[in-house]
C-alpha cells in the first residue's frame, strides 16, 4: 500500500493536503482489496514517511480523528536536487562572473541543457574584445549557430534565468517594418491603424485632400496593419521617432478575428492602443449588410478588453450579432461615407 500512496502524493497538483481525503482517494482505489488492518497500516504508512522526510505535518491543525499520531493536515516536502561537485567546480572556477549561476545549483537537470549555450556566452565576454552592437539575430548565429535562437522562447527564458538582456550581449532587437502614410510638415497628433488595404487606401486619399478630423480626432499618420502582421511590427514604432504621449487608435473587421488583432497588437506595446469608437459604431449601421464569419476563435479575453470602451447598450447589441457568427468588414465603411463622417464635412467636398 506504500507505493499507492507515494503513488497517489506524486500525482497531488498541491503540496499540501488534507489526511482525510489521501485516506478516501486510497480506500477508492483499494477497493475490496483494502483489508481489515487498514487503519493501522495507513497510520503507519503516514508515519513513516513523516521519517523519511517525503511529508511533514503541519503542527497548526489539529490531531487526526482516527489516531491521535496523526495530524489533520501534511505537507510535501520538496525535493532538492543537487549538483555534483563537478559542476559547481566549472561554474564557481570557468564561468564569466557576469552570468549568474546561482539558480542553477538547485536544479541540476536545468544546468545541463543549459550548460552548452552558458560555455558559449562565456567565451565570448570573456575574449577580450572590444563589443560593437549588432542585431539580436546576427549576435544568436554568432553565438549559436541559430539566428533565432535567442529570440525564441527558449533563448529568452535562458537569458532570464542569468540575469542577462538583450544589452548585456550587445546586440539590439529589430522589428519588422510596416507601411505608413504621414502627413508632411505637421506636428503629430494622432495616429489610426488600420487592418485592411482598401480603406488604408481609402483614409490615404482623404488625407492627401485634407480630409482628415474625425469626431475632433486630427489623422496625423495613418498606419496599414495588413491584417495580423500589425502583431509582430507594431513596435517598429519606436523606430519612427513617435512621443510616447501621442495617441494611437485602431479600426479593423467587426468579427472575433479583427477583435483578436487588436488585442494582439495591444499586448506587444506598452503604448495605450486604443479602438476608434466612432468608425465602429458608424460601421454598426452599416448591419444590413451583414456576412457569416467561420474559423475564428472566439477569444473572450480580448472580446472583453475590446468592449470595456463602448457603451453597455452598443455592446449588448454587437456582442449577440457576433456570437451568431454575423460580422461587418471594415470596408462596409467606403470612401464616400468616410468623407460624409469627417468633420467639417460641407468644406471638405
Amino acid at each position: 500500500m506504500k507505493d499507492l500512496v507515494l503513488e497517489v502524493l506524486k500525482s497531488r497538483k498541491t503540496k499540501r493536503f488534507l489526511l482525510s481525503d489521501l485516506e478516501c482517494e486510497i480506500k477508492n482505489k483499494l477497493g475490496e482489496k483494502r483489508g481489515p488492518f487498514f487503519y493501522n497500516d495507513f497510520a503507519q504508512i503516514i508515519l513513516s514517511l513523516e521519517d523519511e522526510n517525503i511529508i511533514k505535518k503541519i503542527k497548526s491543525s489539529k490531531m487526526y480523528s482516527s489516531n491521535s499520531s496523526l495530524y489533520n493536515k501534511y505537507q510535501i516536502v520538496q525535493e532538492v536536487e543537487k549538483v555534483d561537485e563537478k559542476l559547481i567546480t566549472l561554474l564557481l572556477a570557468k564561468i564569466n562572473p557576469r552570468i549568474n549561476t546561482t539558480l542553477y545549483f538547485k536544479e541540476n537537470e536545468k544546468l545541463k541543457t543549459d550548460l552548452p549555450y552558458i560555455q558559449q556566452i562565456s567565451e565570448f565576454l570573456s575574449g577580450g574584445s572590444i563589443f560593437n552592437y549588432i542585431s539580436l539575430n546576427e549576435r544568436s548565429y554568432e553565438l549559436f549557430g541559430d539566428e533565432k535562437y535567442l529570440a525564441s522562447k527558449e533563448g529568452r527564458s535562458l537569458l532570464n534565468r542569468i540575469g542577462f538582456s538583450f544589452d548585456d550581449l550587445y546586440c539590439y532587437q529589430t522589428f519588422e517594418p510596416f507601411f505608413y502614410f504621414q502627413r508632411p510638415n505637421e506636428p503629430i497628433e494622432n495616429i489610426l491603424i488600420i487592418e485592411n488595404k482598401d480603406t488604408f487606401f481609402s483614409l490615404k486619399k482623404l488625407l492627401q485632400n485634407n480630409v482628415r478630423i474625425w469626431n475632433g480626432i486630427n489623422i496625423s499618420i495613418l498606419i496599414y496593419g495588413e491584417g495580423n502582421k500589425i502583431t509582430k511590427s507594431i513596435q517598429y514604432i519606436e523606430e519612427i521617432g513617435i512621443e510616447i504621449n501621442v495617441p494611437i487608435y485602431y479600426f479593423g473587421d467587426l468579427d472575433p478575428e479583427g477583435i483578436a488583432i487588436y488585442n494582439r497588437a495591444n499586448e506587444r506595446t506598452e503604448r495605450d492602443l486604443l479602438p476608434f469608437t466612432m468608425f465602429y459604431k458608424e460601421l454598426w449601421e452599416c448591419k444590413h449588410n451583414k456576412k457569416k464569419w467561420k474559423n475564428q476563435s472566439w477569444n473572450t479575453e480580448a472580446i472583453s478588453n475590446f468592449f470595456s470602451y463602448f457603451d453597455n447598450s452598443w455592446t449588448n447589441q454587437v456582442i449577440p450579432f457576433l456570437e451568431k457568427r454575423n460580422y461587418l468588414p471594415q470596408e462596409a465603411l467606403n470612401i464616400e461615407l468616410l468623407r460624409r463622417l469627417s468633420d467639417g464635412y460641407n468644406e471638405a467636398i
